[in-house]
């Protein structure tokens, strides 16, 4: 059986699952939104096994032959950290031993992750947590080029990086800001003006804004690259950030063969960090140059596979 954990709505898993149930291949779907109650943990031929209860099901860690994460996290089943500070002595010994449990209970959940991990067939849930400024260092010590980047509080620091790179920078997220979408913000791209530059900020990342001719959007998956050339200049809308969708004029999206050499070192950059698969994003600039932007361990890939006909939904379903 396969073990797939992801969002309640989210696209990608849909369509990969269309596949799974034209293949006859058995699966469950959870989410966050599905409770895990965690029954036995033990070793049964030198491996580790786990017995958990989830939608009503009884299900071993010996039944599944794959596990796909794709988002959401595991939510378990009546847990809940104490945080009562009241002074007497009977709460505070209480509230004590109930953190104790929950922290054992959390325990038994990682080594459910561990367990499921070793079946995992493209990412495991701790992919999150790559860096994306240790992804850069990564991608330019394979070879490839970067964006000049600096992250400072420092308005002098900040000046000196504004003029050094004939004012014109970026800023955008250090991190990966995704809690935002569940308030209906986003964290774009912005222009940097001089004016900015008199303003206090805390710690921001800067870029020197590159001029790009295109932008690829690529997924990766075990050693293969499935590339995509995205037409975002054609759009004042799009060029400086392509998360701004120009839904009215849509930009144009080409199958794209990236070079051999180029597809060696992205190679050698997913092996580094440890992914199996994964959306990466690049610019080629106007001297024809390919320049390294992030790695996005879970991205949609929609926009890849279906406007370049890549069937990566078939493909999943058979790997997994």
């Amino acid at each position: 059986m396969i073990l797939i954990l992801s969002d309640v709505d989210e696209p990608t898993t849909d369509l990969v699952i269309n596949w799974l149930l034209k293949k006859d291949k058995k699966f469950l779907r959870i989410s966050s939104e599905d409770s895990i109650d965690i029954l036995n943990i033990y070793f049964e031929n030198n491996n580790l096994e786990v017995d958990f209860k989830v939608k009503n099901r009884k299900i071993s860690t010996k039944e599944i032959t794959s596990y796909w994460y794709r988002r959401s996290y595991f939510n378990l089943k009546n847990f809940k950290r104490v945080t009562n500070t009241k002074e007497h002595s009977e709460i505070k010994f209480n509230n004590a031993i109930s953190n104790y449990v929950n922290l054992e209970n959390l325990e038994c959940l990682r080594i459910l992750e561990l367990s499921l991990n070793r079946k995992a067939k493209l990412n495991i849930r701790t992919d999150n947590n790559i860096s994306k400024i240790a992804n850069i260092e990564i991608a330019s010590k394979c070879g490839i080029k970067t964006p000049k980047t600096i992250i400072t509080n420092n308005k002098s620091e900040l000046k000196k990086f504004f003029f050094e790179n004939n004012k014109n920078i970026i800023t955008k997220p250090i991190g990966d800001p995704n809690f935002l979408l569940e308030l209906n913000l986003h964290a774009n791209t912005t222009k940097i003006n001089e004016k900015d530059l008199e303003n206090n900020f805390t710690l921001s990342l800067f870029q020197e804004c590159i001029q790009k001719k295109f932008e690829l959007r690529i997924f990766y998956l075990n050693q293969t690259f499935y590339s995509s050339a995205v037409m975002s200049q054609e759009s004042e809308k799009t060029m400086l950030d392509l998360k701004n969708y120009n839904i009215e004029n849509p930009n144009r999206i080409l199958p794209y063969k990236i070079p051999i050499e180029l597809e060696n070192k992205l190679t050698n950059v997913m092996k580094m960090i440890g992914l199996k698969s994964g959306s990466i994003d690049l610019a080629v600039n106007t001297n024809g140059e390919y320049i390294f932007f992030e790695v996005n361990p879970v991205g949609q890939f929609e926009q890849v596979a279906i406007p370049c006909s890549y069937n990566l939904f078939r493909i999943i379903s058979e790997i997994l």
